[in-house]
């Protein structure tokens, strides 16, 4: 084992080769990535002790995985419900303004009144202008700036979701495998039990023929 990674394991290196799983890489296929593990820890002629604690600490780092996911995935829903709430508030603001500009013009809109008071008339309807146009500047320049950081921020939510997932889907892959390196371990202290049981049987019942005879 180096000293540089806990039981040999560079999360790095063993994540990115598990990324390009399919791709032109070493590892073609799940199988050859599976057999790149065991390979790798059959050759270092692992302890069962070694490769028992290495599966509660791939464990332990699932389960920090597993909170980073769901929190990233918590957000997501939250995020969608408060950028539509501001959105929608821009957006109607923008048709409020419109309908109040309306109104207004309608409620002082006089032939008579024109005729007499040109000039007047003419000031009061450049200052609703202007106030339509600052209010839909306003308004619009709001919609805009919030639904490009929605984009961002939905975006930066959906890569880190994506990516706490593979991390996740990963570990659960890895400590599969290690598993069945525990079990093929068991296996064979089961088997070599059993032969040096048998031997010393067979030892005994020789020894006691000798015995008797």
């Amino acid at each position: 084992m180096t000293q540089q990674h806990d039981y040999d394991f560079n999360f790095k290196e063993e994540f990115k080769i598990y990324q390009q799983i399919g791709t032109n890489a070493s590892c073609q296929t799940y199988h050859d990535w599976r057999n790149h593990i065991l390979t790798k820890y059959h050759s270092c002629n692992c302890t069962k002790n070694t490769l028992d604690n290495f599966y509660y600490y791939l464990n332990r780092e699932l389960n920090s995985v597993k909170t980073s996911k769901d929190i990233w995935s918590n957000c997501i829903f939250p995020f969608v419900a408060i950028f539509l709430s501001v959105t929608m508030t821009f957006i109607f603001s923008i048709v409020g303004s419109i309908n109040t500009y309306n109104n207004a013009i309608n409620s002082i809109y006089d032939l008579e009144y024109m005729q007499q008071y040109g000039e007047t008339y003419k000031s009061i309807l450049n200052a609703f202008d202007q106030n339509l146009t600052s209010a839909m500047r306003f308004y619009a320049v709001g919609a805009f700036f919030s639904i490009m950081i929605g984009i961002f921020v939905f975006t930066l939510l959906s890569i880190s979701t994506q990516h706490s997932n593979q991390k996740y889907y990963f570990y659960c892959d890895y400590m599969k495998i290690i598993e069945e390196l525990l079990k093929s371990k068991n296996l064979l202290s089961t088997a070599a039990g059993e032969s040096v049981n048998g031997y010393i049987k067979k030892a005994v019942d020789q020894r006691m023929e000798r015995d008797n005879a």
